[in-house]
Order: structure tokens, then sequence, then C-alpha cells
């Protein structure tokens, strides 16, 4: 039985329930890690979940994103997302000084756990549909890391959100990898998100179930052609 903690950002919880043995737990530890707590994670095999997306102890990578990226005028996202949802989310937020923002630190510590044998994973917290796993995505890597101060590479916040995510839930054996005999869920990119974590979502395919679709506009192509429905959000009253 795999077993995962809500851990609320409370170290000294965490650290209880790593010892415990429970198999993982979701959200920031909320300080600079240093080696004792690095190795105890890194030998214990605890998944760490660190949803930098809304990691405590500072301001947030939600709200950075926001901040830096302007998701309210993101096409693709205003043809799958409510319009007066982004109005909401987006148009007007707090603004953070980005020497302020506390989500690169846990990101710095949670490479530091991968580094040492552990194992760490992707979690958005569902907080914004289509765009939140990519920040989250993109704050493993590195996005918004002073200068002189890393995260992860790539190679591994791709993997933390693919391979070692399945593993985390106990779907290894169906997903995660590409490999003979597991279910072809595939996104296809027009480009390579190893040598730009932000090309993530320059996504041409999805493949889903053994069909083929768009990714701009979610039309099936493959095996018939199928223009996505119309969503209840966006017919006339």
């Amino acid at each position: 039985m795999l077993l995962t903690v809500e851990g609320a950002g409370e170290l000294h919880t965490d650290l209880t329930t790593v010892m415990d043995g429970f198999t993982s737990f979701e959200h920031a530890l909320p300080y600079e890690l240093h080696d004792d707590v690095i190795q105890l994670l890194a030998r214990a095999h605890t998944t760490y979940t660190p949803t930098l997306i809304v990691a405590y102890g500072g301001p947030e990578a939600e709200h950075y994103f926001y901040q830096q990226r302007n998701p309210h005028d993101d096409e693709k996202l205003r043809r799958f997302v409510p319009h007066p949802m982004l109005d909401q989310l987006a148009r007007r937020h707090t603004w953070v000084a980005l020497d302020e923002f506390h989500f690169p630190t846990v990101a710095n510590s949670a490479a530091a756990v991968r580094r040492a044998g552990g194992v760490v994973t992707l979690g958005a917290h569902g907080q914004l549909q289509g765009l939140g796993a990519h920040w989250e995505l993109w704050a493993l890597a590195g996005e918004g890391q002073p200068a002189g101060r890393t995260a992860m590479t790539p190679f591994e916040a791709l993997r933390a959100s693919t391979r070692e995510a399945a593993q985390k839930i106990g779907f290894l054996p169906d997903i995660g990898t590409v490999e003979t005999g597991k279910l072809a869920d595939l996104v296809v990119f027009d480009a390579d998100p190893l040598a730009d974590i932000h090309n993530s979502v320059k996504i041409r395919w999805v493949i889903k179930n053994g069909e083929l679709f768009d990714a701009a506009t979610l039309t099936r192509r493959w095996p018939s052609e199928h223009p996505l429905p119309r969503m209840f959000w966006q017919e006339a009253p």
C-alpha cells in the first residue's frame, strides 16, 4: 500500500512521517534544506512533491507566473478556459519584487534531494488547468532562480513529471515511460524541452487512447476527423 500524507508545510510533521514509513508527502518543506534533512529524505526514498506553485514559506510560484508570464493573453488558454475566470485570476493581482519569491529556494532544495538519491515529483495542485503543470515544471527546472543558483536540469524536471510521478502512485507498469506494453498516451512537441524547458507548451499533437488530436484545437485527426464540440460556457445564453 502506498501512503501519501498532506504535509501542510510543517517541517517537523513531514520529517516524522518520513521516519514513520509514509511512501510520499505533498507540499513544500518551507526552508532551505541542509544536509541532514537532504540525506534523510534521500535514504528513506520517501517521495517529495514540493508543489512549488503553492510553496509555503513566502510568495509562491503561481503569483510569480501570473506576474511575469501574462497568462490572460495566452491564446490557447483563452480557447479552453472561460474568459471571466481568466479575468478573475490574471487581470488584478499583487505585485511582488522578484527577490522576495520563496519558491526558488524550495526548488533548489528539491534538486539537492534528487541529486542525493531521493525521489522528487511534479505536482501542480490544480491551480490553473492547462498551464499550471507547465509552470511547476519550469519552476522545478530553475525558473526564477537568482544568479549563481540552480535547480533541476530540464531532464531531471521532465523525469520528475513523468517516470517518478507514475512510480509515486503505483502506475509505472502502465504509464510514465515510453516502452512496449505501456499505454501510448503521448504528446508530440514542435520544439525540444531539453534545450529550453519552456518548449513544454509547444505541443503539436496529443495521442490519447489510440486517437490523434491537434493540440491547438483538440480536433480529432485520426482515426476520423471530428472537431471538438463547443463547451457549455461557449454557447450563447
